[in-house]
């Protein structure tokens, strides 16, 4: 019970649902309504024009919150306003709030209440703006494919639109025939069209991204009719049970005062007592782009006088960073420092170049990120089909176009589409590496012979990955098909894969001591070995990793791990929670805080000891940056985490 109290209290947290301008106004409003509720009884002759006036108070508080959010997100969305994410949050809003609230409200008042329709004809209008919106927003996109000449995409927006329009109308048709007048038949039809669209919801293939597409401003109109017209039913059949009635609208307002009022409620409290895992590691050494510092490099991929706005992002730790504006669009990696993608929707200027100006052209398009190539070791290739030319960087052992590491799209003298891994650049270009190509031919030949092999040829085909082992990490391919992986800090081998090839040419005739001295250790520092002959695991003495060993018939693979402290738990309290907030909280004016999370992870050290730390996240009003601040579990020391 007390997991799913603390379940609850975190939901709308984890997922940045709601913000906190909206959170509070909900939570004043149910305390309010209660207080509506328990003073009814004091207005014996005049309740009617009493809940009149507190439904437009309500209505009143409610519409301030929607103008709130419509504030923020024309602040923070400065280019466009035309995409179905901008309506993520203002229906969040009215699902979970002015509907809640509403029903709420209509609940308690219904039996006095004088104009029933009026309220009801209100309250719907305003859910349908999200639809209304929503149908401009398809046009807008119908718009950019009929000018594209993809008519199969205009013909499905047309029907979208269509569809959606002709659902919304029938509801509401048949909300306000039922409200003046039953009939079975339509009361089946109304409820039959509430359950498809509720459907849509729960239904398990439909994706959470979905949820968020065109038909969710469906949904919520729904959801409100069904809610009104149940309520409506349950007052006109209660009409004559007033003990009954009054109890249950009671039971109801107390339910929700003790999930919702802003003073103490059950959620919140019962969440003191329970603990949450320790479920995410980061490391201090390998620290993500604020958005600031990604907005500027993303810049130098675009001319001077252009400016790049942020995309908003539901993840509260961001792990792409999405910069565009009416033409371009810039997506960086926050912990790589990689351009994901780059595309450019503008006019095509400039002539068609020969393709040694495409190889320069694009070498000098890579080079604005502030690194240099490396021509020793990085081909370019040119291919021209249906008017564009694409120019892809191959290591030069590969003629493979799969083993590509970057790639830019040009049309004419206008490059369309760009991006790259940071294994085309120069290992000293890297933050974080500091092992030269010296160091690794030197190992690699070490290493062969030591195995009284040939040394053989080899590329680097991965410089920080990112497989969230949270260190700077250079990935080795020999000629042979053998893999090493190198820590770019500590310059040690932590992980190799002996090829097919390797024991072919030693006969399967490799030892585990010939096998741990490549990563430096040797068989008197072993203090425990566990497995069987093709799948082995040693623990050394002074040493917190962990080898894996794996033979096969396909080749000898060898990873090294680290072993999480035994006395970091699995889980923490979260009595912390609030004062770890607080600590962040001088940073800021509390009014000015939109969005918040706070989570407790596992930190990874400059020195490799793990400990626990709290990562509060903040986003500020009129803003989509999200702000990373850690908070060390025992001093409470505080600092920004994102660089």
């Amino acid at each position: 019970m007390l997991d799913l109290f603390s379940d609850l209290s975190l939901h709308f947290e984890r997922y940045f649902i709601l913000n906190e301008y909206s959170i509070r106004i909900i939570q004043w409003c149910v305390l309010g309504l209660f207080v509506l509720f328990m003073t009814l009884p004091l207005w014996k002759e005049k309740k009617s024009g009493y809940v009149f006036y507190a439904g437009i108070v309500l209505r009143v508080v409610l519409l301030g919150g929607m103008t709130v959010e419509m504030i923020h997100q024309v602040l923070a969305r400065q280019y466009t306003i035309e995409t179905f994410e901008v309506l993520t949050d203002f229906m969040q809003f009215l699902i979970y709030g002015y509907v809640l609230l509403a029903s709420l409200y209509y609940v308690i008042t219904l039996p006095y209440l004088k104009n029933k329709g009026m309220f009801f004809a209100f309250d719907l209008s305003v859910l349908l703006l999200p639809l209304c919106q929503t149908v401009f927003i398809v046009f807008a996109e119908s718009k950019k494919f009929f000018l594209s000449g993809d008519m199969g995409l205009v013909w499905r927006d047309l029907i979208t639109i269509l569809v959606m329009a002709g659902f919304a109308a029938l509801v509401l048709h048949l909300f306000f025939r039922l409200f003046w007048h039953w009939k079975w038949k339509e009361l089946l039809l109304f409820y039959g069209l509430i359950f498809a669209a509720l459907l849509y919801i729960f239904y398990p293939s439909i994706s959470k991204y979905e949820l968020q597409s065109t038909f969710k401003s469906i949904v919520i109109l729904a959801a409100a009719a069904g809610s009104f017209m149940t309520i409506y039913l349950l007052s006109a059949l209660l009409r004559d049970k007033v003990r009954l009635r009054q109890w249950g609208a009671g039971c109801i307002a107390v339910f929700f005062l003790l999930l919702l009022n802003p003073i103490i409620n059950i959620p919140h409290t019962m969440f003191q007592f329970t603990k949450t895992e320790l479920v995410d590691t980061f490391s201090e050494e390998y620290r993500p782009l604020s958005a600031a510092s990604a907005k500027a490099f993303a810049s130098k991929f675009v001319p001077e006088n252009q400016s790049l706005y942020l995309n908003a992002s539901h993840q509260p730790i961001p792990y792409h960073y999405v910069f565009a504006d009416d033409q371009y669009e810039v997506n960086i990696s926050p912990f790589t420092g990689e351009l994901s993608e780059y595309s450019y929707r503008g006019r095509v200027e400039g002539k068609e170049l020969t393709d040694k100006e495409y190889r320069q052209k694009t070498i000098e398009f890579f080079e604005r990120s502030g690194r240099s190539i490396d021509l020793n070791r990085i081909q370019l290739t040119v291919q021209k089909e249906g008017g564009e030319t694409d120019v892809l960087l191959l290591p030069k052992m590969s003629q493979n176009e799969e083993d590509s590491l970057a790639s830019a799209t040009w049309k004419k003298g206008t490059i369309r589409q760009a991006q790259y891994v940071n294994a085309i650049f120069q290992l000293k270009d890297i933050d974080g590496i500091h092992l030269t190509e010296t160091e690794i031919k030197n190992r690699i030949n070490s290493i062969y012979k030591h195995l009284n092999l040939k040394p053989p040829a080899y590329q680097i085909t991965g410089i920080d990955e990112f497989y969230f082992d949270w260190q700077h990490e250079v990935r080795v391919t020999t000629k042979d098909q053998s893999e090493f992986l190198f820590n770019g800090s500590t310059k040690k081998v932590i992980s190799f894969k002996l090829s097919k090839a390797i024991l072919q040419q030693k006969k399967g005739n490799i030892s585990d001591e010939d096998l741990l001295k490549i990563i430096g250790k040797k068989p008197k520092d072993i203090r425990k070995e566990t497995g069987t002959s093709e799948n082995k695991q040693f623990t050394f003495n002074h040493s917190s990793h962990v080898v894996n060993l794996f033979k096969g018939d396909d080749g000898i693979e060898l990873r090294v791990q680290s072993q999480s402290a035994s006395s970091i738990p699995h889980a923490v309290s979260n009595q912390d929670r609030e004062d770890v907030y607080q600590q962040v909280l001088k940073r800021f004016k509390p009014y000015r805080i939109y969005k918040k999370q706070i989570k407790p992870v596992k930190m990874i050290d400059k020195e490799g000891n793990i400990d626990i730390s709290w990562l509060v996240i903040i986003q500020t009003f009129g803003s989509n940056e999200h702000k990373i601040y850690e908070v060390n579990g025992r001093t409470k020391e505080v600092h920004r985490f994102d660089r």
